[in-house]
């Protein structure tokens, strides 16, 4: 999964199934979904995948609803398809 480096409503727009990750370095339970994420992402060729890191993209988290870490959202085809928040992953 990579880092989330391009304008995210392009990248909605443009994906047809996409999973944002929004963490932080230091929370262990966000890197334990990263790699969780990278190694489903393996077999999946048709979804799109970028890691948000919070702290570096407050005003985005704030405008999409996420304030605590870990949360990850999913979109399918410009929607909102799914969202997880600070819950246990495992």
């Amino acid at each position: 999964m990579t880092d989330l480096k391009e304008d995210l409503d392009v990248l909605i727009m443009s994906s047809p199934v996409l999973v944002l990750q929004f963490g932080e370095d230091t929370c262990g339970p966000c890197r334990a979904i990263r790699q969780k994420l990278d190694r489903w992402l393996e077999g999946q060729p048709g979804v799109s995948a970028r890691y948000v890191d919070i702290p570096s993209h407050l005003e985005l988290c704030s405008q999409r609803g996420i304030f605590t870490a870990p949360a990850v959202l999913v979109y399918m085809d410009d929607h909102l398809a799914g969202r997880e928040l600070e819950r246990c992953f495992f």
